[in-house]
């Protein structure tokens, strides 16, 4: 894929995507490693490979390889990227790359396509939430809010863990996932983005955070990042 125009579209079509969503994207160098895109599988199977190492570790590399894509602009459909990755996110590499080689990752990945052809899933994403009889489906990209309502609808005795609004809260977070954008950490505390840069410019201006301007966003890390997400996962997602 390659041309002047072509990539002026697909520059403005990242563009929109960014502004619609509110977190940063490196649009431009995101364009730059596309001449030889042609399939988001290649990184789909990557993926399955690293929760061959466990579920959580496939979620901790599914974010690595999202944050390498959209705040980097890193190739990830490329081989040598995800293999960079998966060092970076603490995989085993030789296993993770063994997956890749043996088959067993895009076995998982096509196992998984055919039971979102049974479910009758054509989007993505697309989020299924149930409890005992009742259920729920999301389709496509949406704010926290409205998982927080269908979750309420599919249970109304759920009851939402709540953090405060403070510099502990945050810090804990940037603890958990190395780097958050200002509208993650926002939508965990139930704050505007407004608040939530306001509390992660004051920790910034004691140097306990450094932030990175990516796009229009803005990405914080903690000034002594400790590498490894926990199992447990928050409502943020990059």
């Amino acid at each position: 894929m390659s041309g002047g125009r072509w990539t002026a579209s697909v520059l403005a079509f990242f563009e929109a995507v960014a502004e619609q969503h509110r977190m940063p994207m490196n649009t431009p160098r995101m364009v730059e490693g596309v001449d030889d895109f042609d399939s988001t599988w290649p990184a789909c199977i990557a993926v399955k490979a690293a929760e061959r190492q466990g579920r959580d570790a496939g979620w901790r590399y599914l974010r690595a390889l999202r944050e390498a894509w959209c705040l980097d602009g890193r190739p990830i459909h490329r081989r040598g990227v995800q293999l960079e990755v998966a060092s970076e996110s603490g995989l085993d590499a030789d296993a993770f790359e063994t997956s890749l080689e043996d088959g067993s990752a895009e076995a998982a990945f096509r196992a998984d396509r055919e039971a979102c052809e049974r479910h009758e899933v054509t989007g993505f994403p697309t989020f299924e939430i149930s409890r005992e009889h009742a259920t729920a489906r999301i389709n496509g990209w949406q704010p926290w809010e409205v998982f927080e309502d269908v979750l309420r609808k599919v249970d109304p005795d759920v009851v939402p863990q709540v953090l405060d609004p403070t510099e502990e809260s945050v810090l804990a977070l940037l603890h958990r996932y190395d780097r958050c954008a200002t509208r993650e950490i926002a939508a965990i505390l139930g704050v505007t983005d407004d608040d939530a840069e306001l509390l992660l410019e004051e920790l910034a201006g004691r140097g306990r955070l450094s932030p990175r301007t990516v796009g229009k966003g803005i990405v914080w890390e903690g000034t002594g990042r400790v590498g490894k997400a926990e199992p447990e996962r928050d409502r943020a997602v990059l």
